[in-house]
């Protein structure tokens, strides 16, 4: 695909009617924060045969709002079905991807009006924060249950065994062996009825 790179004036471009991505209030209000900071980092992606926008919707809201007059734009020559994909992928990108565990030591580290315009609250960050601190504790939970014993039930037959039980019933244990078999390796009684 090829991209011709222009500064066209705001009113040429034309919004996407059936844009994929929603922007609420919040959203805009972010975007418009980012490019009073940064200025317009990310180009809009246009089709050449209408200037319907593939990609920032959203910023076109907030740079109307801002009252900006032009922007710089990628224009490529795409199909009807092209510019529904790229629309697409691009919203959908970002979501199919997650954050490291230190996202919240970092953005701790920002300054308050730099941690809003990342698009976060005080709130919400004391909220990751302590979602962080209780999967970090059940996590350490599970690990010391894994250490100590293990539960099995097999059909209607259930019991505990020690962590080294397990490790040494793996090492001998074979696909072709039955329940009851099983349970006599590990010398569990086996009661019927």
């Amino acid at each position: 695909m090829n991209f011709i790179v222009k500064t066209l004036p705001l009113a040429e471009l034309v919004p996407d009617p059936d844009n994929a991505r929603i922007h609420d209030r919040r959203n805009i209000e972010v975007i418009k924060k980012s490019l009073q900071t940064f200025q317009q980092y990310r180009d809009f992606v246009i089709r050449k045969k209408d200037h319907r926008i593939i990609i920032g919707n959203g910023m076109y809201i907030a740079m109307q709002e801002l009252a900006w007059t032009e922007a710089r734009c990628k224009i490529a020559d795409l199909t009807d079905a092209e510019a529904r994909a790229l629309s697409i992928f691009d919203n959908r990108a970002s979501d199919t991807s997650s954050f490291k565990e230190s996202i919240t030591e970092m953005l701790d580290m920002l300054d308050p009006s730099l941690l809003e315009l990342c698009g976060y609250t005080q709130e919400e960050l004391s909220e990751m924060k302590a979602m962080a601190d209780e999967n970090t504790s059940t996590y350490n939970a599970m690990i010391r249950s894994e250490q100590e014993n293990i539960r099995f039930v097999f059909g209607k037959y259930s019991f505990t065994v020690s962590r080294s039980c397990y490790n040494e019933w793996l090492s001998s244990l074979s696909s072709e062996l039955v329940e009851e078999e099983i349970l006599k390796r590990l010398g569990v009684p086996v009661c019927r009825g």
